[in-house]
């Protein structure tokens, strides 16, 4: 073991291996890991001086500002609870407590003394405008010992912050992310391609409280500085700002090429593309947050077939059951068979809508079985999702490795037609699915068959699966489902319902009502379900 731990490569990956395991991610902010992964690196740390260097490149790789500021004396500064009540939709009220920090005397330079020993090992700077009023103080100390090996800086700043910027920008960033619209930003993003001719990843607006007029005059700014960006692999623009000429420049990019595309919206006057070359050649995954017309069009502009391993869509206002069969149409058009592995499509809880109209037909998802190689397929529905166990049952003999099957919807699917029957034969078919989400009837339950050896089969069984989203489902003997359940899912460990999501809320219609009434029943019954379940593990 002795001579192991002397190959500095062996010391590293066990590090990693540990801060990794208890280390989640954000989209919006660098992976500054979990208090227990954190933890138990800082006593790895002080255990041997072996693995003190490794553990600490890991501990500060990815750190927020008040990180930093934490790292001051204690007599700097001081810090108290705020509690705070925020209204959304001028009905649902929530609490919440979080830390504030207040300086109470100026600084000078031993203060930093901390700093400047981990100043070396951060990689990702998380900044928000919640600290803005510790910049003027704490800035003359970053400007004289900058960062040195920075990389990836997230930079949540407002209008009247955003040029302290400048602080902290290292030659060394490949990685960069600005939270909100400002004309600061703008004419920050205009010099972008010459300062940073090797930045890889971009982030741009992803705090959604910019002026819409604004973002609109940014499309020529950020336009220009994507058409200067030639080593860009991974984009996300939160806005509507990509226009034609930027997005036929990204198109065309080689090696390295861009592999995450994250859009708000593709424009309408796009131009046909030649034939003749392959297009976002290494572009495996494919993200929009828009209209669904905008993700019709980008895969119908396309050439030809791109080799995604995942595509998502999350639209703006919900689809008709129409409009999603010629979005998964567009995709099986759009989309090399064999590559993809994750498909999702998420539509907006619009209310007002007819279940005639938006309710998604189980001939609908069966287009997607021309994608053979399935590990997670998520569909949400505004007004439910008509499948039976037909359906189901190709499905799970579609997609052998599926590991997440979600067909969920927000208001519930009427009148199921999918059984429990259904749920045997993908315990059976996919051994490694460990999230499903169905409406079904549970109104009948199968008899258990419990084989013997060489006189017929059992009923399935699975180990895998762990979480089940039943929506509102019918159910009316949890008991005589519990014990079926137990043999067909002996695993499970959580089961959702479509109150867990419903605020119920006074003054309804009777006949909703009636409906909520049904769903609320559902909804204790299948609790009561997960409660037997997990009794009887005990």
């Amino acid at each position: 073991m002795q001579r192991c731990l002397q190959v500095p490569e062996l010391v590293n990956l066990f590090c990693s291996h540990l801060y990794e395991a208890k280390s989640p991610h954000s989209r919006r902010s660098p992976n500054v890991g979990s208090c227990a992964g954190l933890g138990d690196l800082a006593v790895l740390a002080v255990t041997a001086k072996i693995f003190s260097r490794h553990a600490l490149a890991l501990m500060w790789n990815s750190v927020t500002f008040e990180i930093l500021l934490r790292c001051l004396p204690t007599d700097c500064y001081e810090s108290f609870m705020m509690h705070s009540v925020i209204y959304s939709s001028g009905h649902d009220k929530e609490e919440r407590t979080s830390e504030v920090i207040d300086m109470i005397r100026p600084l000078d330079e031993s203060d930093f003394e901390r700093i400047r020993i981990y100043a070396p090992f951060i990689r990702n700077l998380w900044c928000g405008d919640e600290k803005s009023k510790f910049l003027p103080s704490t800035l003359p100390w970053f400007h004289d010992n900058p960062l040195p090996n920075l990389r990836g800086l997230y930079w949540m700043h407002g209008e009247s912050d955003f040029h302290h910027i400048q602080f902290f920008l290292s030659p060394r960033i490949t990685t960069l992310h600005i939270g909100h619209p400002s004309l600061a930003a703008l004419t920050f993003l205009l010099a972008l391609p010459r300062r940073f001719p090797q930045l890889a990843y971009l982030a741009l607006f992803t705090e959604l409280d910019g002026v819409p007029s604004l973002e609109i005059s940014a499309v020529p700014t950020v336009s220009a500085c994507l058409r200067g960006l030639h080593a860009i692999e991974s984009l996300t623009l939160a806005t509507d700002t990509l226009d034609a000429p930027a997005l036929e420049h990204l198109a065309r990019l080689r090696i390295p090429s861009l592999r995450h595309l994250d859009v708000s919206g593709v424009p309408a006057d796009l131009k046909p593309l030649g034939g003749e070359k392959a297009y976002f050649a290494s572009l495996r995954a494919l993200h929009f947050t828009s209209d669904i017309q905008s993700a019709c069009r980008f895969l119908e502009w396309c050439p030809q077939k791109l080799a995604l391993a995942k595509f998502s869509a999350e639209i703006s206002e919900a689809a008709t059951a129409q409009e999603a069969q010629h979005m998964l149409s567009v995709a099986v058009g759009g989309i090399v068979d064999s590559s993809l592995r994750d498909f999702s499509l998420h539509n907006a809880n619009t209310t007002g809508l007819d279940s005639t109209v938006h309710l998604i037909s189980s001939s609908s998802l069966r287009t997607l079985f021309a994608f053979t190689n399935m590990t997670s397929v998520v569909i949400e529905s505004a007004f439910g999702i008509d499948v039976d166990d037909a359906t189901v049952t190709d499905m799970a003999r579609t997609w052998p490795r599926i590991e997440r099957l979600e067909l969920r919807s927000y208001r519930g699917t009427p009148n199921p037609r999918a059984t429990l029957q259904c749920l045997e034969v993908l315990a059976k078919e996919c051994p490694r699915l460990t999230h499903l989400g169905i409406a079904l009837d549970a109104s009948s339950v199968p008899k258990l068959r419990l084989g013997v050896r060489g006189k017929g089969s059992s009923t399935s069984t699975s180990t895998s699966l762990r979480h089940l989203d039943v929506g509102d489902s019918p159910i009316s003997r949890p008991t005589s489902v519990a014990k079926w359940m137990k043999h067909v899912f002996p695993r499970l460990v959580g089961i959702k319902t479509l109150t867990d999501d419903l605020e119920l809320k006074k003054g309804q219609s009777e006949a909703g009502e009636g409906l909520v009434d049904g769903t609320v029943r559902y909804g204790r019954h299948w609790k009561k379900v997960l409660s037997i379940l997990c009794e009887s593990r005990n």
